[in-house]
């Protein structure tokens, strides 16, 4: 399921629970992620994504990745919206400018720290504790910044959003050593699997480094270079190296030529194995790995035989790109790179193991097979299944199940470490910690930086003071451009000594409406746009937008503190208002008007087409008006102008005349259009491709029939107004005492007309006739269940005055499960006019224990009005 977001609020308004066709993107290169699905235009909720708009998807290990969206679009043939979303963490690049500056004693969290304070991000898992110097050479958007941390501390970016309920609750950027782990994969190449496609990527190739350092204090930059003897004997030229330079991200002045030269070989190791990369589909991929339950993720590591190299070639490699569908589990595909080569006789011994993993048996059975070391015994009887293997004498678990069967590296289990007693310095095993170090950082220098962090701005708890806007009348203005916008600018002041002033920026916020009413912010934030600026900025310019419209302005400062001095993560000001008449609300004009001239094209045809076509048109007018009396010497012209269509014999080429029997009614090239004389918004075209409506003066048409379907709000089929049949949006419904004597037949109630018996002569039900269908989910707590026992619940009819049955002729129940059935509680239906609610209740089949589960129970009401 997709979860919508309101766009400026981290609220979930909406759901997509059905796509057309959907794909999730991700790759280890450049943090790439994005997000592409086709919906049902007229779905629920299909209305409420918009560029902007914030998504949530279920990633595949239960956690949730955010998307914005950036475009949509919609075809009306079919009626189907495609979504374009990328990576909500992209939008760092547009929420906060980083200034050049050094930052020594810096660790991953205090440099990612500098960088996300004040914004909705804050920084999670760290892998790294080791202290840097960060030097920060020109201006960086907050994106960029923790790349920059990323590569200097030699770590993964990864981003990930936390939800609780209906609200994303925190947005995390994590720091690490490598995404993805070792599961053990294997893949054979060119014999079981068709859907691999191996690329070598040759402007990737490189057999050699020039590493150069960085520079010292005299001036100078040492200098070495690094190859790789491997990858030379695959992709010399002529003898000669393929070389590039490598420029180590460092500012330690002082590296050796040992330092640089570990670094050059790591990096050509790095650019060497980005060479080669590997698309596998995700249908071969399982059928390799034999289990449904095994999982494979970005940046696991998985091995490969590629059986059409000879001698045969055996690779290490890394997933670095998945593709999936978030709907169909089983659309999936991948590429893979970090490629690293082996020989044949490096694998022997794993080529065996692979031998003997292939002639093993799987068996799922809730009951052990016999007892044989070739099997694998998937163990359905318990929910999750456990894969158990035969150990010569019993089928024994092949993982842990429970925490207490998990073993850290010295041996001691979960159960093993008891919490220390509450104030104590313990160490992970509970031990007496060295207070003299906290990890391996003395305790001074983390004194030291505790004192640093309280003196941050984002340890100040005072209220920012509020900006100053002039009350002049200066505070407000604007350009008009050439298409007829406006650029508005918004100017404030804002000085100061003091924690009040010491802020990260100014939120600017916007409404704008057609009213000149004066409007408080706050009274429709949904209307509302607000923009963040730095806090060195003293005017804001909005750009192009509808002149003759009215703009509210307002201007508050802001800091970003930690939580525990403002849950919300801001200490804001006041908003602060122009005040002056003319600028509460700001309207730039009163009317639109272009400048200039119009280039380019107007519809597809050059603007100079058109102006040479009106050109000729005013010619050929006043030639006709100059010779007319003498062209007209058989009465074809009517003295008012008209022709006299009596004239008229044989066919007129419609294409280029238009046939007029009113300005509302008239037929142009090879369309009938008639215009309401009431509401000239309101046009209906008939053409070769069907009849179309259109309600904005013909700038959009909806094909309501062609030669295919009809489309319309509603039909009626009728002889008079006493007798007829009307089919709407939401019900089939036949009047038989004009429009007010209606009743509905069918409807989204799941309705259905009298029904009858065959065998009888009449109805089996009198009337009109009902039919309600319902699918409920009962909880069913862990415990243990015999015959006799039962879980009850309370069945409420949705929409019961819509559905509208006042008499039951039955109520069944099906229990989708094989240890419980369904039956209805006599004697326990509400009604008020129509049937309201009833209760059921579910029984064990045989004596049942439950880990704890939910029982779906399909319920139809039968009965009629």
């Amino acid at each position: 399921m997709i979860h919508i977001l309101h766009h400026q609020r981290d609220e979930i308004i909406g759901w997509v629970d059905e796509v057309i066709e959907d794909s999730h993107v991700q790759a280890i290169k450049n943090n790439e992620e994005t997000y592409e699905f086709t919906i049902s235009a007229i779905q629920r909720d299909a209305d409420k994504i918009k560029s902007r708009t914030r998504l949530l998807i279920p990633n595949e290990d239960g956690d949730f990745r955010e998307f914005v969206v950036d475009y949509t679009q919609d075809r009306a043939i079919p009626m189907e919206k495609d979504i374009v979303a990328y990576g909500s963490f992209v939008d760092l690049q547009k929420l906060k400018v980083v200034n050049p500056q050094v930052l020594d004693g810096q660790t991953v969290r205090t440099a990612a720290s500098t960088v996300l304070g004040g914004l909705p991000w804050q920084v999670g898992i760290t892998d790294h504790s080791e202290v840097n110097t960060w030097s920060i050479e020109k201006h960086l958007d907050a994106y960029s910044a923790l790349k920059e941390i990323a590569s200097l501390f030699e770590m993964e970016l990864r981003f990930r959003v936390t939800v609780d309920g209906d609200i994303v609750t925190g947005r995390y950027v994590d720091f690490i050593e490598r995404q993805g782990i070792n599961r053990g994969k294997e893949i054979v190449l060119g014999k079981d699997l068709t859907g691999i496609t191996r690329r070598v990527l040759a402007d990737r190739i490189v057999t050699s480094l020039h590493c150069i350092g960085p520079e010292r204090e005299d001036g100078t930059r040492l200098e070495v270079t690094v190859t790789d003897d491997a990858a030379y004997q695959n992709w010399n030229w002529l003898g000669k190296h393929l070389v590039q330079v490598f420029e180590p991200e460092s500012n330690n002045k002082d590296m050796t030529a040992e330092m640089l030269t570990q670094l050059g070989k790591e990096e050509l190791q790095k650019r060497i194995t980005a060479a080669v990369e590997y698309e596998v589909d995700a249908v071969s991929l399982e059928h390799i790995f034999g289990y449904e339950h095994e999982i494979t993720r970005l940046g696991d590591t998985a091995r490969v035989k590629d059986e059409q190299f000879n001698p045969p070639l055996y690779l290490d490699s890394r997933i670095i790109y998945v593709e999936r569908s978030v709907f169909d589990e089983t659309q999936k595909e991948y590429k893979l790179g970090e490629v690293i080569e082996y020989t044949e006789d490096e694998v022997m011994a794993t080529w065996r193991e692979l031998q003997s993993l292939y002639a093993l048996k799987i068996v799922k059975s809730n009951t052990a097979p016999e007892g044989n070391s070739n099997i694998i015994w998937i163990d359905t009887s318990q929910v999750p299944n456990i894969s158990r293997t035969w150990n010569g004498t019993a089928w024994v678990k092949s993982t842990p199940t429970r925490a207490n069967e998990i073993l850290f590296d010295d041996l001691k289990t979960i159960e093993s470490l008891k919490p220390a007693q509450a104030g104590a310095d313990v160490t992970g095993n509970n031990t007496a910690a060295n207070t003299n170090n906290v990890g391996d950082q003395p305790a001074a220098n983390v004194a030291g930086a505790t004192v640093n962090f309280n003196s941050r701005n984002d340890r100040i708890s005072a209220l920012p003071a509020n900006p100053t806007v002039a009350t002049d009348g200066t505070s407000v203005d604007h350009t008009i451009n050439t298409d007829g916008s406006a650029d508005i600018s918004f100017e404030w002041s804002f000085s100061g000594t003091g924690d009040a002033y010491d802020i990260d920026g100014f939120i600017v916020y916007v409404y704008q409406s057609s009213s000149s009413s004066a409007y408080a912010f706050g009274t429709t934030p949904a209307s509302e746009t607000v923009y963040f600026v730095s806090a060195e900025k003293r005017a804001f310019i909005l750009y192009g937008v509808p002149a003759n419209r009215y703009y509210t302005l307002g201007i508050q400062a802001y800091r970003g503190v930690d939580d525990d001095i403002d849950s919300t993560g801001f200490k804001k000001s006041s908003i602060v208002k122009p005040l002056v008449t003319g600028e509460n609300p700001y309207r730039p004009s009163s009317s639109v008007a272009f400048a200039g001239n119009i280039s380019g094209t107007v519809n597809g045809v050059a603007a100079s087409t058109l102006t040479t076509q009106a050109s000729n048109g005013d010619a050929a007018k006043t030639l006709v008006d100059a010779n007319k009396s003498i062209w007209d010497r058989s009465g074809n012209i009517n003295s008012d102008g008209t022709w006299n269509t009596s004239k008229l014999a044989g066919d007129i080429d419609t294409s280029a005349n238009a046939i007029r029997a009113s300005s509302n009614f008239y037929w142009y090239q090879g369309t009938l259009v008639a215009i309401d004389p009431n509401n000239s918004n309101n046009i209906v075209q008939i053409s070769s491709g069907g009849i179309g409506i259109s309600s904005d003066g013909g700038l959009n048409f909806d094909t309501i029939i062609s030669g295919n379907r009809v489309v319309s709000k509603e039909l009626i089929a009728t002889d008079d107004e006493t007798q007829a049949i009307k089919i709407s949006q939401n019900a089939i419904t036949a009047y038989y005492e004009g429009f007010l004597g209606g009743r509905a037949l069918l409807s989204v109630e799941d309705t259905v007309p009298s029904m009858w018996d065959g065998n009888l002569i009449n109805p089996l039900i009198e009337g009109y006739g009902k039919m309600y269908s319902q699918r409920v989910n009962i909880p069913v707590p862990a415990a243990s269940y015999t015959d006799g026992d039962y879980i009850e619940a309370t069945v409420s009819i949705k929409s019961y005055a819509n559905v509208a049955i006042q008499t039951v002729s039955a109520i069944l129940c099906q229990a989708i499960s094989k240890e419980w059935y369904a039956y209805e509680v006599t004697g326990s239906r509400t009604f008020s006019g129509e049937l309201q609610s009833f209760k059921i209740r579910i029984s064990p089949n045989y004596a049942y224990s439950s880990s704890g589960t939910t029982v779906s129970i399909d319920l139809m009401v039968i009965g009629w009005r």
